[in-house]
């Protein structure tokens, strides 16, 4: 009798909490994969969210983008606090991805007025991620082939070049804006 009931209880809980449950299990293993690889949560976590059935698109989508206002404002002042941002070059990011974020949604139900916004964002979600694992991939071999000419890593001198970086910034704040991947995977 008591074991039937602790099982009615586990049933229970399960099925009024398992969707928290679950987003929590995921967030722990994303956050740790993210420590790890450096890889961005939202090339991690939204395909997570959707295949667990946490929430349509467009929901896990902006629950995403949320998050990542909170713990990306926190992260910012604790570099801006040991002095480690180029400036120049987050003012060149910020200029290109921040229009182009806000425009992102605007251009999303302007281009699939007709059609399922939630089939539209997934195969834009499956995009980015699959531009975020080409980047990834190019990334890694530039860094394997200057190593191979013993080179070592550039100086925190960097060059930095105004439109380039412009754009990188316009193409990574549309991503994020359409489908909150992009920020940390989609970088060059």
């Amino acid at each position: 009798m008591l074991v039937s009931g602790q099982h009615l209880f586990a049933d229970a809980v399960w099925a009024a909490h398992g969707i928290e449950i679950k987003t929590a299990i995921v967030a722990l293993l994303v956050g740790i994969l993210v420590g790890i690889t450096g890889m961005g949560g939202g090339a991690l976590m939204t395909p997570a969210l959707i295949f667990l059935g946490v929430g349509h698109a467009s929901s896990v989508v902006t629950a995403d983008l949320t998050a990542a206002a909170i713990y990306k404002t926190g992260g910012a002042v604790v570099h801006w606090r040991e002095g480690s941002p180029n400036v120049r070059l987050a003012a060149f990011l910020i200029c290109g991805s921040v229009p182009m974020a806000f425009l992102g949604p605007h251009l999303v139900r302007w281009i699939s007025p007709k059609i399922n916004i939630d089939t539209f964002l997934t195969l834009c979600i499956g995009f980015a991620l699959l531009l975020a694992a080409i980047t990834y991939a190019l990334r890694l071999y530039v860094q394997l082939r200057r190593r191979a000419k013993g080179l070592g890593r550039g100086g925190n001198d960097r060059i930095v070049r105004p439109v380039p970086t412009i754009l990188v910034g316009a193409l990574g704040g549309l991503l994020v804006g359409v489908t909150s991947v992009g920020s940390g995977s989609v970088r060059c």
